[in-house]
């Protein structure tokens, strides 16, 4: 026990049945998430109750640090059957879609839930990692595609499809094609989110939805937000199938006018400053229609060109906005030369006298 902390005598004492069974030395440890979960299931059925008669001088010494991090025996204590089977664990790690996934499959019958054990230190170390808890990883991916939560689109939501999320959800992921095509999808999915680059829908993903019975509800064409099309589609059944036999030459370039559209109007900033994730991390540099800063950061005076030039060769007019003859400024960039102007230093130059002359 340290000074004003938490006692491993007491926590021993309401560890004791009932009490014990009823969680309150987690509430004693200020674990009221466990604590509830503990009141509801009996600690676990008995199980959690024994696992922390082994583990309590650990959980205080946690409890006393107060520094807010997840820990692996408080994951490992909510993993034990039968709360890890209904995502108690991922629920601590606030791995909210596993966890409605696991409750709603009862841990992917089993298999998601086995592979978490393995998976200890590495899901506990991302989710006390301050970047990494807001990025998502390969590994949460794959144990959401597994069926049956994959064939209810879960992955999906996890990588903020939810659109095409509940489509999977309400037909069994395209009656088990669209599940089969996302295996070769769930790298390029899992890279769209994490550097937070427009939701582009490739030529592959549209063909996914429309393959029936997606495609004869009009499933492609709600994905690349055609909504009047497929509303229409939802209630003819594909225009009768015709419609849905078309549209398997033009789903490409459906897709291709959509995503054509959706570049245009995700116009990024016109400072050059790089686009960020919603974790701050620095993904691609937006595009700029200059390689150098905009006027406001050029000091007065400086003549610049608004398009990269070769070192050598003819340059376009310069332009610019203040008079002429403070410093200029001088981006570094390779294969890229601007045209400054000195002039009251040209003049000066040329009209002073020389050594010669006095």
């Amino acid at each position: 026990m340290t000074a004003g902390g938490k006692s491993v005598l007491l926590a021993y004492l309401l560890w004791l049945p009932p009490c014990g069974f009823f969680g309150l030395h987690r509430f004693y440890l200020e674990q009221f998430g466990i604590g509830v979960a503990y009141f509801l299931t009996g600690a676990n059925f008995g199980i959690g109750w024994l696992f922390d008669f082994f583990a309590m001088s650990w959980l205080v010494k946690n409890a006393n640090k107060k520094d807010g991090k997840f820990s692996k025996l408080d994951y490992f204590a909510l993993w034990l059957p039968p709360l890890g089977l209904l995502g108690a664990h991922r629920f601590y790690l606030h791995h909210l879609a596993h966890g409605f996934a696991y409750f709603i499959t009862a841990g992917n019958c089993g298999m998601s839930w086995l592979m978490d054990l393995f998976a200890i230190s590495y899901l506990v170390k991302n989710a006390n990692d301050e970047v990494r808890s807001y990025l998502k990883n390969m590994y949460n991916v794959i144990v959401l595609w597994l069926p049956p939560s994959g064939l209810l689109g879960f992955h999906r939501m996890y990588l903020n499809c939810i659109g095409s999320g509940f489509s999977y959800f309400f037909t069994a992921a395209n009656a088990g094609l669209g599940w089969f095509f996302d295996i070769f999808r769930l790298s390029s999915l899992l890279k769209q989110w994490n550097e937070r680059r427009p939701n582009f829908v490739p030529a592959l993903e549209a063909f996914i939805f429309w393959l029936p019975p997606l495609g004869l509800l009009g499933g492609h064409h709600f994905r690349l937000h055609r909504y009047w099309w497929g509303v229409l589609y939802f209630f003819t059944w594909g225009l009768f199938g015709i419609g849905w036999l078309i549209d398997s030459v033009l789903v490409y370039f459906y897709a291709k006018k959509y995503n054509q559209k959706l570049s245009e109007t995700n116009v990024l900033d016109l400072e050059g400053s790089p686009m960020t994730n919603f974790a701050g991390i620095p993904t691609s540099p937006s595009p700029s229609p200059s390689p150098y800063p905009p006027p406001a950061f050029y000091p007065p005076g400086t003549i610049y060109h608004t398009e990269p030039q070769p070192i050598y060769g003819a340059y376009p007019p310069p332009y610019t906005t203040t008079p002429l003859g403070t410093a200029p400024y001088n981006p570094t960039a390779t294969g890229v030369q601007t045209t400054v102007v000195y002039l009251p230093y040209l003049c000066l130059l040329y009209t002073s006298p020389s050594p010669r002359d006095s």
